[in-house]
């Protein structure tokens, strides 16, 4: 699995899952995270990225993890900084950030 399938998996899920929304949901490619076991993404609404008005925004937009190895997506939440979050997620998962 590369980056690329890892990247088009996770925004297939995302849109599917956010399909009533009313807009398109997109990865922010730079502010994507490399991992050893695999990447961590965030996306926001097409909307927002065009507009950059924040009532076109998403709000509790977690970013998303995916493990190469498994195929396996994890959404964090956003009740603490991302470090964070991805720091909690690597212990439950017993995966090195490193």
């Amino acid at each position: 699995m590369d980056k690329s399938q890892a990247r088009q998996i996770v925004l297939d899920e995302l849109n599917s899952m956010h399909k009533n929304s009313g807009g398109r949901l997109v990865i922010l490619d730079d502010e994507t995270i490399v991992k050893p076991y695999g990447w961590v993404f965030f996306y926001n609404s097409e909307r927002y990225l065009e507009t950059q008005n924040v009532l076109d925004g998403l709000c509790g937009n977690g970013p998303v993890v995916f493990e190469a190895a498994t195929s396996m997506i994890t959404r964090l939440g956003t009740a603490l900084p991302v470090e964070d979050e991805i720091r909690v997620f690597e212990q439950r998962r017993a995966v090195s950030g490193s």
